[in-house]
This record gives C-alpha cells, structure tokens and sequence, in this order.
C-alpha cells in the first residue's frame, strides 16, 4: 500500500515478533538434544535468549532491513519506468516491480516466486 494521505496512528511503537520454545525446536528439526534443552526452558531462559535476539537484530539486521522494506514498499515507483516490468502475483494480486533482467521474482507479500517471460515486440513485427 502507498501512502497518499497522513493516517494518524494511536501507537508509538509496533511489535515485530516474538519467539517461543516451538521456534528453537523447529529451528533445530535435526537436533534432538537441542530440541530437549528447549523443551525445558523456563521463562527466564527465554527471556534472555529473547534479549539477546533483539540484541543482535538491531546491531545486524534491523536498520538495513528498514531501510530494504520500507524502500520496496513505499519508494518505488507506482508507474513502472521503461525497463522495468510489473508483474501480478497469482497469489496475493500484489504489483511486484522487477527489471527486465530477471527471469523470475519473488512477491515481498507472500514470498511465491513468478515466472517472467520477456517478449521482444519487434522479433514480432511485419516489415
């Protein structure tokens, strides 16, 4: 979604995620022992792992994935410029943005990747 008009909004801060003890045994589907110590975490283990996420989220990740997401959603351009193509996701109906140079694309929305085939008009023209 665009913006186009200021939307007021009544919080200051909005979450981003959360991790619980199913995460860290899906995260180690190959590691039985891992996935017992995780079972057996109290809250104040999770707690800190949580703090420690956070942690290295924000020293690593946070500010070049705002800057990413915030650029691919609200940045580019709602007219597609000459070579670029705009494409349909087939799943969610989201406008995904590629340059011509890609052959396939992933929708930022639901993450299904779509096929694209160029087509040169002139290969196509009568002379």
């Amino acid at each position: 979604m665009k913006i186009k008009n200021h939307k007021n909004y009544t919080k200051e801060f909005f979450p981003i995620t959360s991790v619980c003890q199913d995460d860290i045994i899906h995260a180690f589907t190959d590691n039985p022992n891992a996935q017992e110590i995780a079972r057996n975490l109290d809250d104040e283990d999770m707690k800190n792992l949580a703090s420690n996420l956070a942690d290295n989220y924000c020293e690593i990740l946070f500010w070049e994935s705002l800057k990413a997401i915030f650029e691919l959603e609200f940045l580019t351009p709602e007219v597609p410029s000459i070579g670029v193509t705009e494409t349909e996701c087939p799943a969610c109906k989201k406008m995904i943005i590629s340059d011509l140079s890609s052959s396939e694309v992933q929708c930022c929305e639901c993450k299904v990747i779509v096929l694209q085939r160029h087509i040169n008009l002139t290969e196509y023209q009568e002379d």
